[in-house]
């Protein structure tokens, strides 16, 4: 058969630049060529990536995705691996290799529409014949810090995007962001015209079948500590707050022993699920409990001289809310 070979195999391209070595081996016996490649790239733009990768041979919903994922950032240096019969390429089923691992830095992601950019992204990201994996080091997600992560679509055919992360910054920051987010509305007026500050950490998990993007999960587990939130029913904030809460796509619970706090000079304790109502529709049960001081609570009535209320007593709550999916106000004519 026929065979050649470089040590001196050069690129050039807009994106970035390159070189290594090269082997192709062409049989006569008709079963086709076998290459070797083993290139190592410098200074690529990431916008650029998908030049890279053989993207004939994924989803077309796939090759959408990365056209769009990498809208900013760098590849400082990047090795591109290929050895296999070509015509067995992208290896899905072994016999061969196609991978290139890209460390990165400054990577602005859009992973989903509707949803806000994770930017100033470092890692690596790493694609191996018929699939994509990235560990994230750091990065910010809405003013909130992206202290580790992953992503990954295993296989390109089946596009199946599925991210995990850990970030943490102040309630203020999460509370616009998913509100500004397409599961915001959905959760309802409560959650919309929740406000709060104070410092959390919540673990992220998305999954993202872009083919049946209506099968998707979204998986924010948060844990408060010393956190303030305040909402239209109350007068004065609740503070102190320190637990975990869960948002399961549209749902929200607090489990176990709930999220505990103060409130009119006492302490509080919450719990909340959602139930299934009839005809379907879904509704936020919230249990809570707990004690107030009445010197706290006179002034929340307008009474602000003499001492009306004095002591301290016991209250026991249990409110339903029809989760009745969020629109802004109309604006005025």
């Amino acid at each position: 058969g026929w065979r050649f070979a470089t040590d001196d195999l050069r690129v050039v391209a807009p994106d970035g630049r390159g070189g290594g070595r090269a082997r192709l081996f062409v049989p006569l016996d008709g079963s086709g060529p076998r290459l070797v490649l083993d290139l190592e790239l410098r200074d690529l733009d990431a916008r650029g990536v998908t030049k890279y990768l053989p993207t004939r041979r994924f989803a077309p919903v796939a090759v959408a995705w990365l056209d769009g994922a990498f809208l900013a950032g760098r590849v400082t240096e990047a090795r591109l691996e290929y050895a296999g019969a070509m015509r067995r390429f992208p290896f899905r089923d072994g016999g061969g290799l196609f991978r290139v691992t890209a460390p990165f830095e400054g990577v602005r992601l859009h992973y989903q529409d509707g949803w806000r950019d994770v930017e100033d992204l470092a890692g690596r990201a790493v694609f191996e014949n018929t699939g994509l994996s990235a560990t994230l080091t750091r990065g910010r997600l809405a003013g909130l810090q992206v202290v580790e992560g992953t992503v990954a679509m295993p296989d390109f055919r089946d596009a199946e995007l599925a991210i995990r992360g850990r970030v943490r910054g102040d309630v203020r920051d999460a509370l616009a962001y998913l509100q500004a987010a397409p599961v915001g509305p959905r959760l309802g007026s409560f959650f919309m015209d929740l406000r709060g500050r104070g410092p959390f950490e919540s673990t992220l998990a998305f999954d993202f079948p872009l083919r049946r993007f209506a099968e998707r999960e979204v998986v924010v587990e948060t844990r408060l500590a010393g956190a303030s939130a305040r909402t239209p029913l109350l007068v004065e904030e609740v503070r102190g707050l320190t637990g975990t809460f869960v948002l399961r796509n549209h749902d929200l619970e607090i489990p176990g022993n709930g999220v505990t706090g103060t409130l009119y000079g006492g302490p509080l304790r919450l719990r909340a699920r959602t139930v299934e109502a009839p005809r379907g529709q879904r509704v936020l049960v919230a249990e809570g409990e707990g004690r107030l001081l009445g010197a706290r609570l006179q002034p929340q009535l307008g009474i602000a001289r003499g001492t009306w209320l004095d002591g301290a007593a016991d209250w026991r709550l249990q409110a339903r809310w029809p989760r009745i999916e969020w629109r802004p106000a109309p604006a005025p004519l």
